[in-house]
């Protein structure tokens, strides 16, 4: 080992501590101050941050520095309980903002999906799911548009997703079967979800059920994958 990456490697042991023991407010310092501290180059104090980033203990994020990172929501995929009541039983605080939605005809696999004509009108809605401050999902929902032609406007301004579930008279959802896989960000899922487009995503999907047992909607997910944990729970 020489002597660059043993310096390298004493930064960032030092760093790792400091944040393991809440040194830092949710922001490190910058790289500026981090080599002026520790008396090295910009480029050594650089690879001892992205080392931190490797390991999950900060996220970099360009043009605005490094944050600590915290700890994940605990998603319950089959429970029938949405994102937000998830987040909720986390004790954060969700919310979501409304990126898109249009009405469009349903292609064959979409229809089949949901169990209508292939090319009938289904309202797809782009939602971006925070946890906190921090963002933590964007999904996409299709939906029957003849019977949830007005979904959208039941969310009200603050997008709130339950507002409208209920809106409809429907007070849980039923997940069928869930799909989840690994994948790399594209450079706008990247930007939204605050990360880096070498951080993968875990992408969820499925269908689901409202109270009657009638299809309420296909969903498709894509989740910052170290700020998420799917837990599938033996008993559901």
């Amino acid at each position: 080992m020489d002597n660059k990456q043993a310096i390298w490697r004493v930064i960032e042991d030092a760093l790792s501590k400091e944040i393991l023991a809440g040194a830092f407010d949710g922001v490190l310092p910058p790289d500026t101050e981090v080599a002026r501290r520790f008396g090295v180059s910009r480029l050594t104090a650089r690879k001892a941050l992205a080392s931190l980033q490797s390991k999950g203990l900060i996220r970099i994020v360009h043009g605005k520095g490094a944050f600590v990172e915290q700890d994940v929501v605990q998603y319950r995929i089959l429970r029938r309980m949405t994102l937000s009541q998830n987040i909720l039983e986390f004790d954060s605080q969700p919310r979501r903002r409304l990126l898109s939605y249009r009405v469009e005809n349903a292609s064959s696999e979409i229809a089949d999906r949901l169990r209508i004509i292939e090319g009938t009108d289904v309202l797809v809605i782009d939602l971006l799911g925070f946890a906190g401050d921090r963002p933590l999902a964007i999904s996409r929902s299709f939906l029957d548009a003849q019977r949830y032609g007005k979904f959208v406007e039941a969310m009200g301004e603050h997008a709130d997703f339950e507002r409208a579930l209920l809106a409809y008279g429907i007070k849980t959802l039923k997940p069928t079967t869930v799909t989840v896989s690994a994948r790399m960000p594209t450079s706008e899922e990247a930007t939204l979800l605050d990360q880096s487009i070498a951080r993968p995503v875990v992408q969820k999907e499925n269908a689901e059920l409202s109270d009657d047992n009638g299809l309420f909607r296909y969903h498709i997910a894509c989740y910052a994958a170290d700020r998420i944990k799917f837990i599938v729970d033996a008993d559901v």
